[in-house]
């Protein structure tokens, strides 16, 4: 989806959904350009994960959730899309969420967005008002700077395991270390002062590291991962692994003619 400025002042406010800053010196003239541009991207988002988790069949080439005004005064921010009934319904389900402060209907990613949102307004001490329809006297929801958005436990499956890879960075008050699992992928992880100290000592090389994890159930993407134990890895050259491998698992695919088509059907 693409967020477009509309410029367009003749649609009428009830078909405008309407997210309202309040409090003092917040105008959007003292709102930075970046800050804004947070806000329209993080409602952007909220609003499309929303969905594509209710309407998988929609196609989001063809959603567009335009900004269409930002009002004078409180930084008022209204917004219509291209598909309005099934935006202005997310756009409902986000705010009821957050009146009932109850995120379980929302995926992980929307209650992300409105974390950030959130964060604005923690920083600037303001409010953000929620309304379905911009002329509505009353918001259906409220962020306060005192509002905890979280994502819920139901969403996690926490479990141990080991993860394998390069130890790139180990420091920090409450310690981290940063495990490169591969090209493009690092993770970072938790550990207590004496473990950072004795990762610390493997730096730049590659170690097992055994942990309590927590995966999102949504995608099965790993959230957090706390070290409890440094395992054993013994490095060994690809011609070696690869026949140790086929030591292991070779007879059960001797009669096999397309072991690369097995193992792709095996990993779905």
């Amino acid at each position: 989806p693409k967020f477009i400025l509309v410029d367009n002042y003749m649609n009428s406010l009830h078909e405008l959904m309407e997210i309202r800053f309040v409090g003092n010196d917040i105008f959007p003239e003292t709102i930075r350009d970046k800050e804004l541009a947070d806000i329209i991207s993080n409602t952007e988002d909220s609003l499309t994960n929303i969905i594509v988790k209710e309407n998988p069949n929609i196609s989001l080439d063809n959603l567009i959730i335009g900004l269409v005004s930002i009002g004078e005064g409180s930084a008022k921010l209204r917004f219509k899309s291209s598909i309005q009934a099934v935006t202005l319904s997310a756009f409902s389900l986000l705010s009821t969420s957050l009146a009932n402060n109850d995120f379980t209907k929302l995926p992980s990613a929307s209650i992300n967005s409105l974390k950030n949102i959130s964060d604005f307004t923690k920083k600037r001490n303001c409010v953000a008002e929620f309304r379905t329809h911009a002329d509505s006297p009353s918001p259906l929801a409220l962020i306060t700077p005192s509002t905890e958005i979280s994502i819920p436990e139901s969403y996690y499956l926490e479990g141990e395991t080991i993860l394998y890879g390069r130890v790139e960075r180990v420091g920090g008050v409450r310690p981290k270390i940063v495990l490169r699992i591969t090209d493009k992928q690092t993770v970072h992880c938790d550990a207590g002062q004496d473990l950072a100290k004795e990762i610390g000592h493997k730096l730049y090389s590659w170690v097992g590291l055994l942990g309590k994890a927590k995966w999102n159930t949504e995608d099965y993407s790993l959230d957090s991962f706390r070290i409890e134990k440094v395992t054993e890895f013994h490095d060994t050259s690809l011609l070696k692994g690869t026949a140790e491998l086929s030591s292991m698992v070779g007879r059960y695919l001797k009669d096999k003619s397309d072991v690369i088509k097995i193992v792709s059907d095996l990993r779905g």
